[in-house]
């Protein structure tokens, strides 16, 4: 058996940071998730949601990197809120500041 050759990826893309990867996700599975559901098809919906849950992934991916946990968790982010929608994760943080300030 021969042993497996280094992959061909373009040196170019090695150095791209993983909030942009989980960003693309994130807004990739935001706006499939949109057209799935059929909730809204028009266009500017799509789009919007798409580039809402990408911007809130790399708000969040950067803050892993300010909080000392690894950036390439960024990718899992990218899923999770792509998957859920941004105003799903922004209802969740509506409550919890609520009840933070509640008591």
């Amino acid at each position: 058996m021969q042993p497996m050759k280094d992959s061909k990826v373009p040196e170019r893309l090695t150095e791209i940071p993983p909030q942009i990867y989980g960003a693309g996700i994130a807004a990739v599975l935001g706006m499939l998730r949109v057209v799935y559901a059929k909730e809204e098809t028009k266009l500017s919906r799509v789009i919007m949601e798409g580039a809402s849950c990408g911007l809130l992934c790399w708000a969040a991916g950067s803050g892993l990197g300010a909080a000392g946990l690894d950036a390439g968790l960024a990718l899992l982010l990218g899923g999770i809120i792509g998957s859920v929608g941004s105003t799903t994760i922004r209802a969740l943080i509506l409550k919890a500041v609520g009840k933070k300030l509640d008591s």
